[in-house]
């Protein structure tokens, strides 16, 4: 196939570099020479891994851009359990979901836990499935601090009623 030709994916962990290296390597590319270990956190230099000029290799942001190559960013994806945010066409009706996991090639491939069935799944449960097109990390500082500004709201509520 070689449809990956001058692209390049940025590589956030090694769990993710492993999966770029499949990735190319199902598109038809040669990837024995790498192992996908240098990642952005680690302060190297060589952290996009991909094709450029029919050669898969591992580049420096300075050669992707000088091939003019395109570069593709993924987040990285949640673990099974971790909460998220899910939607499919508007993002501002996202919903809060428990994820499960991502089915590649999939219309719908963030597959999460059903509203109502977080119980049922914590507890090691049968519980349904939804599936979604997109999602995001929640933000859990931010998620906490918003719990926090509810509670004190309904305790100012329940002070003022007095």
């Amino acid at each position: 196939m070689k449809t990956l030709n001058n692209t390049v994916i940025k590589n956030l962990s090694p769990e993710m570099g492993k999966k770029i290296l499949e990735k190319y390597k199902a598109d038809g590319w040669d990837t024995k020479a790498n192992n996908g270990s240098s990642f952005e956190s680690k302060g190297n230099k060589y952290i996009y891994y991909g094709v450029i000029d029919n050669v898969f290799s591992c580049h420096s942001l300075e050669e992707v851009q000088e091939a003019n190559a395109k570069i593709i960013e993924l987040e990285e994806l949640p673990k099974r359990g971790d909460e998220v945010l899910v939607w499919d066409n508007n993002e501002s009706k996202a919903k809060k979901r428990i994820f499960l996991t991502y089915i590649e090639g999939s219309k719908y491939p963030f597959v999460t836990v059903c509203s109502g069935d977080e119980e049922m799944f914590k507890s090691g449960k049968l519980f349904r499935t939804s599936e979604y097109k997109h999602f995001k990390p929640i933000n859990t500082e931010l998620e906490e601090l918003r719990k926090r500004y509810e509670e004190l709201g309904k305790q100012i509520e329940k002070l003022e009623r007095r």
